[in-house]
């Protein structure tokens, strides 16, 4: 039965995937280079990283940028810093506002290139000390905000030829990490939706691809950052010794938002210092390995 149920979706949602000629000629199109300026919303704009990334899109030739977050007077501060940015206020976890934003940016444009998600929040909690609203608090501001722009962007985009969505997930669903536990839940989802979304959505030429940061300085980690002990403990966790930037992070959204990288979807960008993926090379382990 189960099979059968699967088969029976498949070939319900057959024309979703039969993409029209039309739409061909405007992936080829979207995958030229220099075809058209690059129009980019960010979501989660005024934080550290979202900051970051709204300035690099700016700068690119010609590129449009629109700048979204639900905190007003932070979104004034970008708009005197960064002026080339449309700044256009939104909820991420209000699936009309997000859409709504996106909807604004293809009408003006004609289209929507990329997208990406800044948004998010951190708990520091093992599971029996973590409520069940913070919990489901941790869901709506990490994963349902990822939904909500996800499928705002996939909408407009599937009418305009595609384009590419970056979503932001955290090294500690990709490594067991003590005390995030709720977290982690959450970050995991993102990941989760991304990878099946750059399946679903590869007919229509949009790319949908997971940066994949560890302890990044910014306002959400000062409390990590600003005390001797806690931050000396996250950097003997991390290979290289050392926090990240968000300037970090907002290269590597850059790279996955830009056209030209129409080739990559379904990617785990770590950016992390080796922290999901390696052990940090212990005191006294340099001496095995010589200068020359």
């Amino acid at each position: 039965m189960a099979l059968k149920s699967v088969a029976k979706g498949i070939l319900e949602n057959a024309a979703f995937y039969r993409a029209p000629e039309k739409l061909n000629l405007l992936r080829r199109s979207f995958a030229a280079e220099g075809s058209d300026s690059p129009v980019y919303v960010v979501f989660g704009a005024a934080g550290a990283v979202g900051s970051d990334l709204v300035g690099r899109l700016a700068a690119q030739q010609g590129a449009r940028v629109i700048a979204s977050d639900r905190d007003h007077s932070d979104l004034d501060g970008l708009s005197k810093t960064i002026k080339d940015a449309t700044i256009m206020p939104a909820d991420t976890q209000d699936p009309d506002a997000v859409a709504s934003v996106i909807s604004k940016a293809a009408d003006q444009h004609g289209h929507v290139d990329g997208v990406a998600s800044c948004v998010g929040s951190m708990l520091i909690k093992p599971a029996h000390l973590t409520s069940t609203d913070e919990f489901v608090e941790q869901m709506r501001e990490n994963a349902l905000s990822a939904f909500h722009i996800l499928k705002g962007s996939a909408g407009a985009m599937m009418s305009s030829g595609g384009g590419s969505i970056a979503l932001c997930s955290s090294s500690i669903a990709h490594r067991g990490t003590a005390n995030h536990d709720a977290l982690a839940a959450a970050k995991g989802a993102v990941s989760s939706l991304a990878l099946s979304a750059a399946s679903t959505y590869s007919p229509h030429n949009i790319r949908v691809n997971v940066c994949v940061p560890g302890v990044i300085e910014a306002k959400m980690t000062e409390p990590l950052a600003e005390s001797e002990g806690a931050r000396d403990a996250s950097e003997r966790m991390i290979a290289l010794g050392r926090l990240g930037q968000a300037a970090d992070v907002g290269r590597a959204l850059e790279f996955l938002l830009h056209p030209a990288n129409s080739y990559i979807t379904g990617t785990f960008l770590h950016v992390d210092g080796g922290l999901g993926s390696m052990a940090p090379a212990r005191a006294g382990d340099s001496k095995t390995v010589k200068q020359n």
